[in-house]
């Protein structure tokens, strides 16, 4: 039986929301771009087959959701990720948090979409493969060949931003 948008937004909206911001769509837009995605569930409920997992259909929605704002909303990423890297150390755990979350969003900006998407939804939303794969329609060896160059690029991104945190503070 196909759950109904309303418990769908229920059970869901927070889901979505969280995977809007980690697709890179801005704060200020967020809650525009989760009431996207529900219309468009409104409009397409009828194609959520019963045995499918709603999150991967969810998923799929988001992405093409964040794809579209992102084509409407130039942004450089490198410049983000510098900025964000010479915020002033902050004593506040509040200010720590936001912080956090910001470099953590500029580290996925560093992804290529397809990895990023796979990433996401394997390594944070924990989806088995063979969902993901289904949700984006690629092959599973595919899926599983760019979570691998999607890990493998954040952790250079990673032990990059450290190598400037270090020359920065050694300075």
């Amino acid at each position: 039986m196909t759950p109904s948008v309303a418990s769908l937004f229920t059970e869901h909206a927070r889901y979505v929301g969280r995977l809007l911001r980690f697709m890179g769509v801005r704060e200020p837009d967020l809650e525009d771009a989760c009431q996207e995605v529900f219309m468009v569930v409104h409009r397409k409920i009828d194609t959520l087959r019963p045995e499918a997992s709603p999150r991967a259909w969810l998923y799929g929605i988001c992405v093409n959701e964040a794809r579209r704002r992102r084509r409407s909303t130039a942004r450089n990423a490198t410049d983000e990720l510098d900025s964000q890297t010479k915020l002033p150390v902050v004593e506040s755990s509040l200010e720590q948090r936001r912080t956090a979350r910001q470099t953590s969003l500029a580290l996925l900006e560093v992804l290529d979409e397809d990895k990023r998407e796979v990433f996401l939804l394997h390594d944070v939303e924990q989806l088995p493969m063979r969902e993901i794969c289904e949700a984006l329609s690629i092959p599973l060896q595919t899926g599983y060949s760019r979570l691998r160059l999607g890990r493998e690029r954040l952790q250079a991104a990673v032990a990059q931003m450290k190598a400037q945190t270090m020359r920065e503070e050694a300075s």
